[in-house]
């Protein structure tokens, strides 16, 4: 049998259900990333990415960003150090007309991880994965 170029002998099923699992995955992954949410039901978040490495500036603002999730009538941004325990950072509420905030962070050196909850009036947050990202320390004159 003949399957999307790939020529099969007696292995037919396992060539088709893995051809038809991998095709599921790609259609639930594509419905998924159209609708702005994760595989575990929160906003896609996309900046700043994860294991992200910035360089510090004094008083630059970091711009958080996410996708939009339909109905959501609103987001929660959080950012809490990496430390044990996570000491909170930033709990901020924003409207669910923007995916997106700005902060200046209070420290260069640091390691932080964030995430975002979309809120919605019938049902719980529904919350993204944590992504980590490290202010890298001023280097020395």
């Amino acid at each position: 049998m003949h399957l999307d170029g790939i020529r099969s002998g007696g292995g037919d099923h396992i060539v088709r259900s893995v051809s038809l699992r991998a095709a599921l995955v790609v259609l639930l992954v594509a419905a998924v990333a159209g609708c702005g949410l994760t595989l575990g039901g929160g906003p896609a978040l996309i900046a700043p990415p994860d294991a992200a490495e910035i360089t510090c500036a004094p008083a630059v603002p970091l711009v958080f960003t996410w996708l939009a999730v339909p109905n959501a009538t609103g987001y929660v941004l959080e950012v809490v150090t990496t430390g044990t325990p996570p000491l909170p950072v930033v709990s901020q509420t924003v409207t669910a007309t923007t995916a997106s905030w700005t902060y200046t962070l209070p420290h260069c050196g640091a390691s932080y991880r964030w995430r975002v909850g979309a809120t919605f009036t019938s049902s719980p947050t529904a919350w993204s994965a944590y992504w980590t990202f490290t202010i890298l320390p001023v280097p020395p004159p």
